[in-house]
């Protein structure tokens, strides 16, 4: 049974990202699938930070969806983003996997995985920077799914895996395909 919740969700992160990398709202309800079904897959796996994230993204799927239909419906992509701010989001990434890490501890989830946490948090970070439009997103995706990759080839999830080599790569795509400086649909 869990090869095919895999695979689901494998294929509704695929719609996801063909959607949103042509800049279509209707990309965060796909998403927003793929992370539901993710987060029993990951939960049920053991991978707590993984799980956790999937459980964001269903909310922030929802603020996605919203912030493009509604109220980005005509902002341009974001081109610029400065040196400092990356800094600042790197910092962001720590405080977010110290609290999450914390919750998890507190909870007696005893087997956390640290890489599978930190990554979560830098996932969190980037969706942030997509719902907002701004096209560094796509450069945080490319580098998370590489090490994501490694991660869950280790971890004996090939399809995963397989499906982040995947997602590094569409992640230049969509990079590509936001500097073309359109607006959302």
């Amino acid at each position: 049974m869990l090869i095919f919740i895999e695979i689901a969700a494998v294929l509704f992160t695929f719609l996801y990202l063909y959607f949103i990398g042509k800049k279509q709202a209707f990309g965060w309800l796909m998403g927003i699938l793929a992370s539901v079904l993710s987060l029993f897959f990951f939960y049920i796996k053991g991978y707590y930070g993984s799980a956790v994230l999937n459980f964001v993204y269903i909310f922030q799927g929802l603020v996605g969806f919203l912030y493009w239909k509604k109220l980005a419906i005509e902002k341009p992509v974001k081109y610029y983003f400065k040196l400092t701010d990356h800094f600042l989001l790197l910092a962001i990434i720590t405080l977010l996997y110290l609290v999450l890490r914390w919750i998890l501890n507190q909870l007696g989830i005893k087997d956390l995985k640290n890489i599978d946490i930190i990554l979560s948090c830098g996932c969190i970070v980037a969706t942030y920077l997509e719902i907002k439009k701004d096209t560094s997103c796509w450069w945080y995706w490319m580098v998370l799914n590489i090490f994501f990759s490694m991660y869950y080839f280790n971890g004996n999830m090939p399809i995963y895996a397989g499906l982040m080599v995947v997602l590094a790569v569409f992640s230049y795509w969509a990079l590509r395909q936001w500097n073309k400086k359109s607006v959302l649909n």
